[in-house]
């Protein structure tokens, strides 16, 4: 059985790599819903994962309407998910 916090994970994962290979475009609205759709999960850790990415200054919340993913030049994108494999590493 997978867990909350594992699902949300994943689901962090799965985002960060759209968004890294642009099947996630930058300044397009995303639904919370939709996004849990295409993932087959509940709408609650897309939400958490959305808060996630946020603090790590990728996306956008659009209150009660969803996120956009805030563009950033592709060299930039690859330097926040450089770091964030760093500090991710200690922490686990």
């Amino acid at each position: 059985m997978r867990t909350q916090e594992t699902l949300t994970s994943q689901v962090v994962t799965s985002i960060r790599a759209a968004i890294k290979d642009g099947t996630m475009p930058g300044g397009v609205l995303h639904s919370v819903g939709s996004i849990a759709d295409q993932l087959g999960v509940s709408r609650t850790p897309v939400r958490e994962a959305v808060l996630q990415l946020a603090n790590l200054g990728l996306v956008e919340i659009q209150k009660n309407r969803g996120f956009i993913v805030i563009e950033h030049d592709p060299a930039d994108l690859e330097r926040i998910f450089q770091i964030r494999s760093w500090l991710e590493v200690p922490a686990a």
